[in-house]
């Protein structure tokens, strides 16, 4: 007989708008405006533009594997940082002096935190971030 989960031994999870080399079709297609999608270093990074958009995917991932995801965006060595977009959707912003790219912007976590906030981000309209089915496979 299997037992109900406890409610306090639920997985808990998150949702990450990917962009780059993350997308892969099994997410939810997703829309960021206030970013635009800067492909001129080496790796795709977000700059904040109040006029842009980027397209994605939002995958809903468990918390270790948001932890393999800071762990290969390179978030404790400063290559990305993690911000909290609205509907509790996070997301990386690569550094553009460490990836190379044309983009100039202040790379700075409270700031950029500050644009995230104020971003707008649209999910296909059948979809809500919580119905979104758990990735944890590493990729």
């Amino acid at each position: 007989m299997s037992a109900q989960p406890d409610s306090k031994q639920e997985v808990q999870h998150e949702h990450v708008f990917v962009y780059g080399t993350l997308v892969n079709g099994s997410g939810y297609d997703a829309v960021i405006h206030g970013f635009r999608k800067d492909d001129t270093g080496c790796y795709p990074t977000l700059v904040p533009d109040g006029d842009g958009k980027v397209v994605g995917e939002v995958h809903k991932v468990t918390h270790r594997r948001l932890k393999e995801l800071d762990h290969y965006e390179g978030v404790e060595q400063g290559l990305y940082t993690r911000v909290r977009l609205p509907m509790d959707i996070q997301a990386y912003i690569g550094d553009p002096d460490r990836l190379g790219s044309d983009a100039d912007y202040e790379y700075d976590e409270a700031r950029l935190q500050e644009v995230a906030d104020m971003a707008l981000v649209t999910i296909r309209g059948d979809s809500r971030p919580s119905e979104v089915p758990v990735e944890e496979a590493s990729r």
